[in-house]
């Protein structure tokens, strides 16, 4: 895969290829980080929030789980958005009514 083509491909296979990660959980975006994954994702995000210091923009923060019903409705609001996600029925100890992408 090459960067150009398509880079969010073309990363994931680079995290894979280094073993950044430990894919334990069949979850897309769970991934455990190993120690050395985790010190260059910290290098990184550092850079890119060097970039949005330098460019005046501002970060925002959203939850790891949006229960389903609610993310079907960003889809509505959100032009082009395609939810990839998987779901969770369990919350704890208690199992849920509702899924969470």
């Amino acid at each position: 895969m090459k960067k150009a083509e398509d880079f969010s491909e073309w990363y994931n296979e680079i995290v894979e290829r280094a073993n950044l990660t430990d894919k334990r959980y069949p979850i897309k975006g769970m991934n455990v980080w190993t120690p050395y994954g985790w010190k260059i994702m910290q290098a990184i995000d550092a850079d890119i929030r060097k970039g949005f210091d330098a460019t005046g923009h501002q970060e925002v923060c959203f939850p790891l789980l949006i229960p389903e019903d609610q993310f079907a409705k960003e889809k509505e609001h959100i032009k082009g958005l395609t939810p990839r996600s998987s779901g969770s029925l369990t919350q704890g100890s208690t199992r849920s009514t509702s899924s969470c992408s």
